[in-house]
């Protein structure tokens, strides 16, 4: 089972960090891994809902929300047949005014293990690309 993560430290609040976190459909104005981020139903971010997630170089994919810690984090997972991608953003505290936010994608199923790792290299350039916009648009004065 495949699993790419990265790490970084945030200067800022919790809730700043978690606004910008829980925004996906505004990911696109601030990290170039994503094109657009629709919501498919009414309802707020929280567990069930559901995205269309556009990205360069990749397939459009529908993610389900499917775990959500309001100023914590939250996990959503994409399914194809045979293969599960799971992909978690959590905010931990570190020092102060500092946070370490976590993002982390992970390949399940009977083909998850082929398709992690054709998509390995550019999952982990993606994780870090967000890594860094994230700290940047979290640490920029609006």
């Amino acid at each position: 089972m495949p699993a790419y993560e990265s790490t970084v430290t945030i200067k800022g609040s919790r809730e700043r960090i978690w606004t910008v976190i829980a925004d996906v459909e505004r990911w696109h104005e601030w990290t170039p891994t994503v094109t657009r981020i629709e919501a498919m139903g009414s309802g707020p971010m929280g567990l069930g809902a559901r995205f269309r997630v556009l990205q360069p170089k990749l397939r459009p994919a529908v993610w389900t929300v499917t775990n959500f810690r309001p100023a914590q984090g939250f996990t959503w997972e994409s399914r194809n047949p045979g293969t599960r991608v799971v992909a978690e953003h959590s905010i931990h505290a570190a020092n102060g005014n500092e946070f370490k936010v976590l993002l982390r994608v992970t390949f399940l199923g009977l083909f998850g293990v082929v398709v992690g790792m054709l998509f390995g290299g550019l999952t982990e350039s993606y994780l870090a690309q967000e890594s860094v916009s994230l700290k940047r648009r979290v640490e920029t004065p609006a």
